[in-house]
C-alpha cells in the first residue's frame, strides 16, 4: 500500500523532519516535499499533489490549522494528519473543525503515526487514544458544567425543595420544614422538572437523590 504514496511534511523543526522522512521512506512511502511556513506548503502541496499531509499545528509565529482552511477554502481535498505536541481538547478541536483527517501527539510512539497514515489514506478518520482521552475528558467537563449551570436556574426556594426531595423527605414533610402549602409544593417541583429537563416526578426524584448532596443555596 506504502509504495508510490506521496507525504508532504509541514513542520518546522528540521530534527523533527528528518526523524518522520526516514520513517516514512524506510516504510516506502514517498516524502515529496517539506514547508516550514503555510505559504510554501500551500505551494508545494498544489505543485507535488500529495496523498497526505502530515502537519505540525505550531510553525514559529503560525497556526498551522490556518493551513487547513486555506486548503479547505481552495476545494483542496488532500487529506490532513495532525501530528502536534498539544493533546488539549481546544487544539484538537480546532483542527477537527477546520477538517483535519486525523491526530496524533508527538509524545507517542512512532508507529501510532503510521497506523494513522494508514488509516487515513484507505479514507477513514484516525485520532489516537491519547487525544481520545483528551476528548472525553472535555466532553465529561462540559456534561459536569452544563448540570451546575442548570441548577443555576434554580431559585432559592426551588433550590430548598430540590435538596429536601433528594434527602428523602416527603410533599407534606417539605411543606412542613418550609411552612408552605403542599399544593406550593407541587408547584415549586412542576417548575424545577421544566428547569431540569426532567418529565416524570420519579425521574425528578431519581435527579435528586443523585445530585442534591452537591448543590448550595445562593
Amino acid at each position: 500500500m506504502a509504495k508510490g504514496v506521496k507525504i508532504y511534511l509541514v513542520e518546522d523543526h528540521q530534527v523533527v523532519r528528518k526523524g518522520l522522512t526516514q520513517m516514512l521512506k524506510q516504510n516506502d512511502y514517498d516524502v515529496c516535499g517539506e514547508s516550514v511556513d503555510i505559504k510554501t506548503a500551500f505551494e508545494g502541496i498544489l505543485d507535488s499533489t500529495p496523498d497526505l499531509v502530515i502537519l505540525d499545528l505550531s510553525l514559529g509565529e503560525e497556526n498551522g490549522v490556518d493551513l487547513i482552511k486555506i486548503m479547505k477554502k481552495q476545494k483542496n481535498k488532500t487529506p490532513v494528519l495532525v501530528f502536534s505536541m498539544h493533546e488539549d481538547s481546544f487544539h484538537v478541536q480546532q483542527a477537527i473543525k477546520s477538517g483535519a483527517r486525523g491526530y496524533v501527539t508527538k509524545q507517542e510512539i512512532m508507529d501510532t503515526l503510521l497506523d494513522a497514515v494508514q488509516v487515513i489514506l484507505s479514507g477513514k478518520l484516525y485520532f489516537s487514544r491519547r487525544v481520545a482521552d483528551a476528548m472525553i475528558e472535555s466532553l465529561a467537563e462540559y456534561a459536569l458544567n452544563q448540570e451546575e449551570n442548570q441548577f443555576e436556574l434554580l431559585s432559592k426556594r426551588e433550590r430548598e425543595v430540590y435538596i429536601f426531595l433528594g434527602e428523602g423527605y416527603s410533599f407534606s414533610e417539605i411543606a412542613e420544614k418550609l411552612l408552605i402549602r403542599p399544593k406550593t409544593v407541587e408547584s415549586y417541583l412542576a417548575r424545577i422538572k421544566i428547569k431540569l429537563n426532567l418529565k416524570k416526578n420519579r425521574d425528578l426524584l431519581r435527579h435528586a437523590i443523585k445530585h442534591s448532596s452537591g448543590i448550595e443555596l445562593p
